[in-house]
């Protein structure tokens, strides 16, 4: 430790921790049961056990049932996480996907829950990537100093110290580095612990080749794909991204009429507005780059490819449709080009009239009505002949967002196209 730098006193250790209170319900601090194998120029790759056994509740072999669901686990952001990760963990044990999508589960606590809550039965797969490092962060004396003194000021005896933070103290909290709200934000649940490792690291010296991203709540990715069909192969991608660590997980899964699938899930960067950093610009610019890589990962439809489903919020999405306001768009034009690059087909298409992020959701109500569909399913190498699409989780609502479940009804030949290889059973 600098000599230049000073241990916190009694008094300030307290205001401190209040602070983090405060922090912990910052819109911008908006698990993984299995080892996936990592492909990215910055983490080194690991091996996944494969999972060929079938499950014990075999799916009708004429139809392919597909879940993706935003939890909206997000501490300080959406209320009464741990109420209603318990039951979302009910909610989606008794549901009966093969597949699902989930996002937004970022804590570990809440991983536990969910994995035991659907990893019960013989052949169910939790899928997620390992959390990104983000040892090292620390917060500098002067910005907790600063913060502690606006909330002191302005906030101590009110009952809510968050909101009169947000609202009183927006230049101190603006101020703070990215690596100092990160390093805040790894363990909500013990405030004195991350304050005493914050302002602790920021006297250590460093590794100057050590240089961690500054990734919000610990690293986490959030993101899992839960499979009840067998699991033949899984890897995960990562994307460059801001705030949270971003990426694909790809699962090749065997179905009994398709045949081998190739799924994938996902949670592309928002669309914020008021952030200190990155710009709303520099949002926008991400999350093109991640839908371009996006579209490379999942290919054209060569001859001979396998079907494939891609399930996630995606945070872009179509308008209604001329004259409607059901919902309205979000970065169109990246949603477009996903399909356009891809050949991918919206399970929703004529068929959605709501929203899935919909701002009279009563988690977290809006003045305005109408709202964004950003949560999708969409699919490419098979021709169903029927898609049954839902929005899931509506009453009583579960998260900010609401869940999108589609069952695809199969031909007895599975529909696949001249694209798709066939099954072991068609050829």
């Amino acid at each position: 430790m600098h000599d230049s730098v000073q241990r916190p006193g009694g008094a300030r250790l307290a205001g401190w921790i209040s602070a983090l209170v405060a922090l912990a319900a910052l819109p911008v601090l908006g698990g993984c049961a299995e080892r996936l194998r990592i492909l990215s120029s910055e983490s080194a790759s690991v091996t996944l056990e494969a999972n060929p056994s079938s499950r014990t509740d075999a799916p009708s072999a004429h139809q392919l049932r597909v879940l993706t669901f935003n939890a909206g686990l997000a501490p300080g952001v959406v209320p009464q996480i741990d109420e209603r990760a318990t039951k979302i963990g009910a909610a989606l044990a008794a549901d009966d996907f093969d597949l699902a999508c989930l996002q937004e589960v970022w804590l570990e606590r809440h991983r536990v829950a969910l994995t035991s809550a659907l990893t019960t039965g013989s052949g169910v797969r939790w899928l997620s990537p390992p959390r990104e490092s983000v040892a090292g962060l620390s917060c500098a004396d002067s910005e907790l100093t600063n913060l502690v003194g606006c909330v002191a000021k302005s906030c101590l005896g009110e009952s809510d110290v968050a909101s009169c933070a947000i609202h009183s103290c927006r230049g101190q909290l603006d101020g703070l580095s990215d690596g100092c709200a990160a390093c805040l934000s790894r363990d909500l649940d013990d405030p004195l612990g991350s304050l005493a490792r914050c302002a602790a690291q920021s006297g250590d010296e460093s590794d100057g080749s050590l240089s961690p991203k500054p990734y919000l709540l610990d690293g986490s990715y959030g993101t899992a794909l839960v499979s009840r069909l067998p699991v033949l192969d899984v890897e995960y991608e990562q994307f460059e991204s801001s705030m949270h660590p971003r990426g694909i997980i790809h699962a090749r899964v065997a179905h009994p009429t398709l045949g081998e699938v190739d799924a994938y899930c996902t949670h592309l960067t928002p669309f914020l507005r008021g952030m200190k950093h990155p710009p709303a610009g520099q949002f926008i610019s991400e999350q093109s780059r991640q839908i371009d890589e996006l579209a490379r990962l999942i290919g054209a439809g060569e001859p001979g490819s396998n079907p494939v489903v891609l399930l996630g919020d995606l945070n872009t999405g179509p308008h209604a449709g001329q004259g409607r306001e059901e919902y309205q768009a979000r970065l169109p034009q990246h949603f477009a080009r996903l399909l356009a690059g891809t050949g991918l087909r919206d399970a929703a298409a004529g068929q959605a009239d709501d929203c899935t992020f919909c701002y009279q959701n009563p988690l977290q109500a809006h003045p305005d009505t109408g709202g964004l569909r950003i949560d999708h399913v969409l699919s490419r190498g098979f021709e169903p002949r029927q898609v049954d699409y839902q929005r899931a989780f509506v009453r009583p609502a579960l998260s900010d967002h609401y869940g999108v479940r589609v069952t695809f009804r199969l031909s007895a030949s599975g529909g696949l196209t001249s694209t798709t290889k066939p099954s072991d059973a068609q050829r």
